[in-house]
């Protein structure tokens, strides 16, 4: 399983990632929105407002293939 902390407006970026994350041998779990900051509970202050963050999962379910990674300028050239 990974995880990756994301920030914005993430939902074209995980759905254009998609492809990329099946042909890797990856399955998208979840999106988890989620809000950074103030805790009274634990006296952790942030300075203004929460910040938001989304916890994209992916969970790896066949092992990548050996053609990957590619060399440097590959993937800018022919992206999956």
């Amino acid at each position: 399983t990974f995880i990756a902390m994301k920030k914005g407006a993430i939902d074209d970026e995980v759905a254009a990632a998609a492809r990329a994350i099946g042909i890797l041998g990856g399955q998208l779990r979840e999106v988890k929105r989620v809000s950074l900051g103030e805790s009274e509970r634990d006296g952790w202050m942030s300075l203004g407002e929460r910040e938001k963050r989304a916890l994209v999962v992916v969970d790896k379910l066949t092992p990548t293939p050996q053609r990957y990674p590619r060399r440097p300028g590959i993937p800018g050239k022919r992206p999956l």
